[in-house]
C-alpha cells in the first residue's frame, strides 16, 4: 500500500510541476535548455528504499507478485516520461504542456481516485486488518495511460 501511495505523490506532485509550468503567462516559451535542466532538478524521480526491501519479504499475500509487476511498470514508465520531458520541454509550446497535464490529470485520477479509494482498515480485539486490493484492470489503465503519455513525448 505504501509504493502505491508513494507512486501516487511522485506521479501528483509531477502533474503539479507541469501544470504550473503551462499556467505561466507571458514570453516564457520556449523553455531554453538550461531551464529545463533546471526544471528537471525538480522532477527527478527518487528511488524508494521500501522497494528494495521489500524484495527481502516472503509475502503470503497471494497477490503479491502481481501487484509487484505493475509497480514496476510504472515505475519504468514514470522514468521515461520524466526523461523525455526534459528532453523534449524546450520545444513544447503552451498548448502542448496544458494537453500533457491534462494526460497526467487522467493518469492520476486512475491510479489515485479510482484504483486506490477502496481500501479499508479493520480491527477486532487485538488483531489489525488492511484490506487493500486495488482493482488490477484500473492499474493496468493507468499503466496504459503513461504509456500513450510516453509515446506522444517521443513523437515531439
Amino acid at each position: 500500500m505504501n509504493e502505491y501511495i508513494e507512486r501516487g505523490k511522485r506521479l501528483g506532485h509531477f502533474r503539479a510541476f507541469v501544470q504550473e509550468i503551462a499556467a505561466k503567462e507571458g514570453d516564457f516559451l520556449p523553455i531554453s535548455e538550461e531551464q529545463s535542466s533546471l526544471y528537471w532538478l525538480l522532477a527527478v524521480p527518487e528511488e524508494l528504499n521500501i522497494m528494495n526491501f521489500a524484495y527481502e519479504v516472503q509475502a503470503d499475500y497471494e497477490l503479491y507478485d502481481d501487484y509487484l509487476e505493475i509497480i514496476q511498470q510504472f515505475d519504468r514508465e514514470y522514468k521515461e516520461i520524466v526523461n523525455q520531458f526534459k528532453s523534449k520541454l524546450p520545444l513544447m509550446n503552451k498548448e502542448q504542456l496544458v494537453a500533457f497535464g491534462q494526460r497526467f490529470d487522467k493518469a492520476y485520477d486512475l491510479f489515485i481516485d479510482k484504483a486506490l479509494r477502496d481500501w479499508g482498515v479493520s480491527r477486532s480485539g487485538k488483531k489489525l486488518t488492511i484490506q487493500f486490493q486495488p482493482p488490477k484492470e484500473i492499474l493496468i489503465q493507468g499503466i496504459q495511460e503513461l504509456t500513450l503519455i510516453r509515446e506522444e513525448l517521443e513523437v515531439l
